[in-house]
């Protein structure tokens, strides 16, 4: 059995005529349809990709509520039997970039309980009304079908404007992206051109055809063979004309190449810094609120639409991720960070140590918070301030007290 069996195969799907095509606002008949132009094809726009992929594939889980916590072990080791949770969530996000789409499926065990989620890769989806419901009909490279009602569909979406269920794909960077393959392949010719010697030589007299090829292919063994180890040539009064051929090869300059790379840049949401590994703290929490945190917030929502009913979504149950941005800050921001937020009780040792790649507090005494004293709940504040006070005053009676009898003795 195989994955697609895995997924598709074990669900058993109601008996009910197919009506038609889904109809929406936007369109009679939507559909989804892989953009084969190779976004992932190009190393620019790989490089891209893959850089916000690597990020988001570092996001935690947080599953909160009681209704099947099993999910939570899932999606914290291994979503799928043929993924970890790095793996997943980085092709989650490398499909949604390179696609504009990205669908994922649950698995489910035989009593119909959601054990897990895989991100599929269709080459195309059409909507279909099944007894008035949203269905999708999925095929696959390999040849395979299958029809699913929505709630057994997950679908992230990126650039979607035209479509009501679909992202609308990666035509626009298709210019941008036949620049690079032009100037890539401009490259490559100069180099090959620059290692050949081309000649233009001219014959006296009047000679045939024949003779012409001839005396042709002799001078070329006798001086452009790989057999004249002197790098010198000697021809004689047969040749009236002999001088090389000086081809011009056109590639892209410098500047042109840098606008090039920024429509990539600006279309991806990332720069220079993020895809180098050259990043700052200030450059990252703009990466990370541009592109990670959205990916996040919508994953987050689909999983957990898909997983619980509306009512078990009601009573708190639900599906987050979150990636720690203070994770990048430098060591004195993160030091000044991590004192604050201690010293209000809000982080423990561990939590602060693991800032700085340390081993958690032997025995379990890192996991306590610490409260400065002088701290205290504003709902507190009006009593804390009158007992203060209180105190106070009786210390100063006291201390009248005490001088009054001094001096009377």
């Amino acid at each position: 059995m195989g994955i697609f069996d895995a997924i598709f195969k074990p669900k058993k799907k109601p008996q009910r005529d197919v009506d038609g095509y889904f109809t929406t606002l936007t369109s009679y008949a939507p559909a989804y349809t892989d953009y084969k132009g190779g976004v992932f094809e190009m190393a620019l726009t790989r490089a891209a990709v893959n850089a916000v992929a690597t990020q988001c594939s570092k996001l935690q889980p947080i599953v909160t509520g009681s209704a099947n916590r099993s999910i939570a072990r899932a999606l914290e080791y291994q979503p799928n039997p043929w993924q970890d949770r790095t793996k997943f969530l980085y092709r989650c996000c490398a499909i949604l970039e390179a696609k504009t789409t990205c669908f994922i499926f649950p698995l489910r065990d035989q009593y119909g309980r959601i054990t897990g989620y895989f991100p599929a890769l269709p080459t195309s989806v059409r909507p279909y009304s099944v007894a008035g419901e949203l269905w999708y009909e999925l095929r696959f490279a390999s040849g395979q079908t299958a029809l699913e009602p929505s709630e057994n569909v997950g679908v992230l979406t990126k650039f979607q404007m035209e479509s009501d269920l679909f992202g609308d794909g990666n035509e626009p960077i298709a210019p941008t992206m036949k620049l690079i393959d032009a100037q890539n392949q401009a490259i490559n010719n100069a180099i090959e051109n620059s290692a050949r010697i081309e000649w233009l030589v001219q014959i006296t007299g009047q000679n045939r055809p024949e003779d012409i090829a001839k005396k042709r292919d002799q001078f070329a063994k006798d001086n452009l063979a790989g057999s004249n180890k002197t790098g010198v040539m000697a021809y004689d009064q047969t040749w009236s004309r002999v001088e090389p051929i000086d081809r011009k090869q056109y590639t892209v300059d410098a500047a042109q190449m840098e606008i090039i790379e920024r429509n990539v840049y600006s279309y991806f949401g990332v720069n220079e810094e993020i895809l180098q590994n050259k990043f700052n703290e200030d450059v990252w929490n703009a990466f990370y609120e541009s592109k990670i945190e959205p990916f996040q917030q919508q994953l987050s929502l689909v999983l957990t639409n898909m997983t619980y009913t509306e009512r078990e979504r009601a009573q708190g149950n639900a599906i987050a991720f979150f990636s720690s941005s203070i994770d990048y800050m430098s060591n004195q921001t993160k030091a000044a960070l991590c004192q604050a937020m201690a010293d209000r009780g809000a982080m423990c040792a561990d939590e602060f140590r693991a800032k700085f790649g340390l081993p958690p507090v032997p025995g379990g005494a890192g996991q306590q918070f610490a409260i400065r004293g002088e701290y205290i709940l504003s709902e507190n504040l009006a009593a804390q301030t009158k007992e203060a006070a209180q105190a106070a005053a009786e210390a100063n009676k006291q201390s009248d007290e005490k001088e009054k009898g001094e001096d009377a003795s």
